[in-house]
């Protein structure tokens, strides 16, 4: 099985759903674009499998007709999806070559006819879900790599807090990527007016004041830096408990709410693993 044009292509159907949520007719039409790249490397990987007769020219309608009479598709199993498939790659050509922008609804709408393309493709022609093809196979560190796979089992299961938990947990596993970079603000600042008692209460707090706000513009500058969005940085923070590991081994677990939803268990797990990926990329 072609794994790696697999992950590709579940890359850049996430990547999509990314633009989409960025809501202007610009990333709209990136989304699209994106959708029909997510596709395309899936059909053509399917091709190639089935040993299809074309070319690296031939035009995207071909593709249809190609694998289904394919030396290795005995049974002649149809791409699904040709009209939705054309109408997409319509928009994509409008957008990309023409420079019309679409409506977001239009992109919406794509998202949807991708996804159910992806789903039902790669269960006819490999015989596996879409959704368990996991982009943590990218990440090159095994301990994090199959700490991620573990997140994504609890998110199966719908247990969305054990699912945050591990997200959180995995983070700490993670070697910060901004350390490598720029060091962090030593807490110590705090302490200088200690040295001096004749320092006032409120020039001890604007020392604290001082160290918090660097590390907040360290946080938000090196997140940038990184392509790591700073929105979601501070929003994956916001919703993972805190982990405290003692000398001992002992871990601590403190939970900041009693409830979590699906839908903020999935953003953690897509941060954490896009985390991981930036993280792994950056040289000492």
């Amino acid at each position: 099985m072609p794994k790696r044009q697999l992950l590709l292509a579940r890359f850049l159907y996430d990547e999509g759903r990314d633009m989409l949520d960025i809501s202007n007719p610009f990333s709209c039409g990136l989304a699209i674009s994106l959708f029909q790249d997510s596709v395309e490397i899936l059909i053509w990987t399917i091709a190639k499998e089935r040993e299809a007769s074309i070319n690296d020219n031939d035009p995207f309608t071909k593709l249809w007709d190609a694998v289904k009479v394919a030396k290795n598709n005995p049974e002649q199993i149809e791409l699904p999806l040709k009209a939705k498939m054309l109408e997409m790659n319509k928009a994509r050509v409008n957008f990309k070559h023409y420079g019309n922008l679409p409506d977001p609804s239009e992109a919406i709408k794509f998202q949807g006819y991708t996804e159910e393309f992806l789903r039902r493709a790669t269960e006819l022609f490999f015989e596996i879900d879409f959704y368990e093809i996991s982009l943590a196979d990218l990440v090159s560190n095994e301990s994090v790599r199959e700490k991620i796979k573990k997140t994504e089992e609890y998110f199966k299961v719908e247990n969305w807090q054990e699912c945050i938990r591990e997200c959180a947990e995995t983070q700490n596993m993670i070697p910060n990527p901004f350390d490598k970079i720029l060091p962090p603000v030593d807490n110590r600042l705090k302490d200088v007016p200690s040295i001096d008692s004749d320092i006032t209460n409120i020039a001890r707090e604007k020392f604290s004041y001082i160290c918090e706000y660097l590390g907040a513009l360290r946080t938000l500058g090196m997140s940038s830096m990184l392509t790591i969005s700073p929105v979601d940085y501070l929003k994956f923070n916001s919703i993972i408990p805190h982990v405290q590991l003692a000398v001992s081994g002992k871990k601590t677990i403190v939970y900041t709410r009693s409830i979590y939803t699906a839908k903020e268990a999935e953003f953690c797990l897509k941060f954490i693993t896009k985390y991981a990926l930036t993280a792994q990329g950056i040289k000492s």
